[in-house]
């Protein structure tokens, strides 16, 4: 009886979206259901009562009063239409199922590959300069990708032709973002 009393108050006392909750729990399947209370006061109770010889009439009157408030609140909760609030629901959700999903079936927490370089440049005019005409290189490296947003690209690119002077090649560092709203 305590455990109904206070599901009752709850559903007198709790903003709309609770108070459906407790309301929910007072119905004939529910944890604080006020059909076991009508059983266990108005049936049995009554019955050990008067098996001893009791007095009896006010607690049959008010457990049958309980039994039609309790019939007339499933009825009233049965006849309340979810169907606005579940679409509403699914409404609000969409953008947080979108977002989880790209998180959990899209992005990548982290990830490496190789990554082949290959560099060319046209340097001045052709002539006798030995630092102008057509350069290159090639070479090699990694690339770390976080949270499939931020990059980072570290590569080493060898000067096969190097001329008097020039270095055996040249260390490339990058870090590139990319845009989350896409």
């Amino acid at each position: 009886m305590r455990s109904a009393r206070s599901a009752a108050d709850h559903a007198l006392t709790d903003k709309p979206f609770q108070a459906y909750g407790w309301v929910k729990e007072m119905l004939q399947d529910g944890e604080n259901a006020l059909a076991s209370v009508v059983s266990a006061c108005g049936v049995d109770l009554v019955a050990k009562l008067k098996g001893a010889g009791g007095f009896t009439t006010n607690l049959e009157s008010a457990s049958g009063d309980l039994g039609r408030l309790a019939s007339a609140i499933e009825t009233g909760f049965t006849a309340v239409d979810t169907g606005k609030s579940a679409a509403r629901a699914a409404g609000d959700l969409r953008y947080a199922e979108r977002a989880l999903g790209v998180i959990v079936k899209e992005m990548n927490i982290t990830s490496v590959s190789p990554v082949f370089v290959f560099d060319v440049a046209h340097v001045g005019p052709a002539g006798t300069d030995p630092h102008n005409g057509t350069r290159y290189a090639v070479g090699g490296g990694i690339r770390l990708t976080l949270v499939s947003t931020v990059s980072v690209t570290a590569t080493y690119a060898v000067n096969p032709r190097r001329r008097p002077g020039e270095g055996s090649g040249a260390l490339v560092f990058s870090l590139t973002t990319r845009n989350l709203f896409d």
